[in-house]
């Protein structure tokens, strides 16, 4: 049976980190992060259905994060009553542009009543995260998904510390051990064409979050040209034998569609 997992001290760090790089931009009114608590059907047998979202939260501060999370928190309370999970949205949201979405979802319906204004939390949460990622490079993240394959265990020497702040280096994550050298190893394939300094751009900016069957690299988009996905499956091979590499299916070429990733949060 798998364990249950909270990627608080990494997400809470990523939150603050971002609300202060957007807290004096104009573009963004009243910045948030979405979280959704979704139950799966592997967690819950009877369920009809794969999935299904039970609850959506909005959150404007990492200390708001925080109290939600808590052991005695409303999202970990309510991920244990109902066996499901709360998943972190990478991306950040503006209340302005959510309310833009979801007035415009309101124009698409044929009638207003009192059923349909019982809607309007859910389309809320809807318009977020229809939402398309940020324009600056450097608020917007994707998820990349490493599953470990069967019957493969990590080392006992290795350590696999928790990531936090680098003092040294203002808004970079730092984490020691086995899955940071993947992380590593990952981040020079794809940017090896690129100058160094845009290399350090990718290093500075990444940090990763484990997964009951394996962990996420989250970080900035970048370019999937014709020989990183040629050569991804010999690096694989090569570099991450022990690893399946997902890119979530949202991440395609790159422009003109959306980045709605997310990452686990808390797990029972």
């Amino acid at each position: 049976m798998n364990k249950s997992l909270s990627n608080l001290t990494q997400l809470k760090s990523f939150a603050s980190l971002i609300f202060n790089r957007v807290a004096n931009d104009k573009s963004y009114e009243h910045p948030f992060f979405l979280i959704e608590i979704i139950q799966r059907r592997k967690d819950n047998p009877t369920l009809e259905i794969p999935y299904k979202t039970l609850k959506w939260f909005a959150v404007y501060s990492s200390e708001e994060l925080t109290e939600l999370c808590s052991p005695t928190g409303e999202i970990t309370e309510y991920c244990n009553k109902t066996n499901s999970r709360a998943y972190f949205h990478v991306n950040i949201k503006d209340s302005r542009a959510t309310v833009n979405g979801m007035l415009y979802l309101i124009s698409k319906w044929s009638n207003i009543n009192n059923n349909t204004l019982n809607q309007l939390p859910e389309c809320f949460y809807i318009a977020a995260r229809q939402q398309e990622a940020n324009i600056k490079l450097d608020n917007m993240f994707w998820v990349i998904d490493f599953d470990y394959k069967d019957g493969f265990e990590i080392p006992d020497d290795s350590s696999i510390a928790l990531e936090t702040i680098n003092p040294e280096s203002p808004g970079a994550f730092y984490e020691d051990g086995f899955i940071n050298s993947v992380r590593k190893k990952f981040i020079e394939f794809i940017t090896q064409n690129l100058q160094e300094e845009k290399r350090d751009f990718y290093f500075v900016n990444s940090f990763t979050v484990k997964t009951n069957q394996g962990f996420h690299i989250v970080i900035p988009p970048f370019d999937l040209t014709k020989e990183v996905k040629r050569d991804l499956p010999k690096f694989l091979e090569d570099e991450v034998k022990d690893f399946q590499m997902i890119i979530k299916e949202e991440i395609r070429l790159l422009d003109r569609i959306k980045k709605n990733n997310s990452t686990i949060l808390y797990k029972p």
